[in-house]
Parts: C-alpha cells; structure tokens; sequence
C-alpha cells in the first residue's frame, strides 16, 4: 500500500516495530508468576515496563509518518499515504496524528 521511493524503508520500519511489539507482548505473556496473586509486586514493574514499551513504539510509528509524509510531492501522494497509515492506526493519538500530517 506504500508507494514511492521510500515505501521499502517505510515497509522495513513498519515490520520492525511489529516485531518488537510482538516480542513485548510475548515478554508479558510469558512471565514467570501468576500475576493476580496479590502477594506478587513485581506486575507493577513488569506491567509498567511493557506500557513505557508501547509508549516507545508509539513514537517510533509518529517517526515513521512524519518520514513518510516529508517525501510527498502531490496531494494524490499524501492521500494515498493518509489512507494507509489511517487504516493501520488503532490508538487514538495515532489517528490524531496521521490527521494532522494530512493537513499539514
């Protein structure tokens, strides 16, 4: 869905923040305790570690769009890039974001 010159760079960001979003999930989903025992603190720590996590990816994918958009030289271009960058956006500050880059 990327086109352009720099689609296989885009590409190639887009799979390593997936990949190190799966590898995070998979952190939290194999920890070594039962986590609603009561008695365990170390949730707390693990669960905030995975959000900072995501916090980073975040940045990491408004990164990746904001690249993208630099290299557009028609409106057809952007609109195209604003579609697919739309459709892969689930979290609102995300979709905020890729609005934004659109107008601008």
């Amino acid at each position: 869905r990327f086109g352009g010159a720099s689609a296989p760079e885009v590409i190639k960001s887009l799979n390593e923040i997936e990949t190190s979003f799966l590898n995070n999930v998979a952190k939290l989903r194999n920890l070594s305790y039962y986590i609603l025992d009561v008695k365990t603190t170390r949730w707390h720590d693990d669960y905030s570690h995975f959000k900072n996590q995501m916090k980073d990816l975040e940045v990491m994918y408004m990164n990746v769009i904001t690249s993208a958009f630099e290299g557009v030289s028609t409106a057809e271009a952007a609109i195209e890039l604003f579609d697919a960058f739309f459709s892969l956006s689930k979290r609102p500050r995300i979709k905020g974001f890729v609005e934004k880059k659109a107008i601008d």
